[in-house]
């Protein structure tokens, strides 16, 4: 489960253990792209809920400032639903963290025609 991942990996960062912090989500993403490809469920996830289990793990490197870690986990939730404006919106700020000021405004902007009037765009 993405949430028990999540949670475990900011106790791990919170204890001072990084690393594993980032190998706990870096595997439970491996775990989601193994049924991505080869599902082993009767009734796999949809697109939708894998890509916010990848927004998910964006957060956490978002929130651990580790803005580079960030842009794999919020490509994955793009590639799966392309027409997402909150990971954009998260892309865009992890860009411009990075220093890609047209990257960041190309998602912003992309963001925003997703999702017309939304405050957080």
């Amino acid at each position: 489960q993405p949430e028990v991942a999540v949670l475990l990996a900011e106790a791990l960062h919170a204890a001072g253990r990084p690393e594993e912090a980032s190998e706990t989500i870096e595997r439970c993403r491996g775990a989601h792209a193994a049924e991505r490809a080869a599902p082993t469920r009767a009734h796999p996830p949809s697109s939708e809920a894998l890509a916010a289990a990848h927004l998910k793990f964006a957060r956490f490197y978002l929130g651990a400032d580790a803005f580079d870690a960030a842009l794999g986990p919020l490509g994955d939730a793009l590639q799966l639903r392309p027409a997402y404006a909150e990971a954009l919106l998260e892309r865009a700020y992890a860009l411009q963290r990075l220093g890609d000021a047209p990257g960041a405004r190309a998602d912003l902007l992309a963001a925003d025609a997703l999702a017309p009037g939304d405050v957080r765009v």
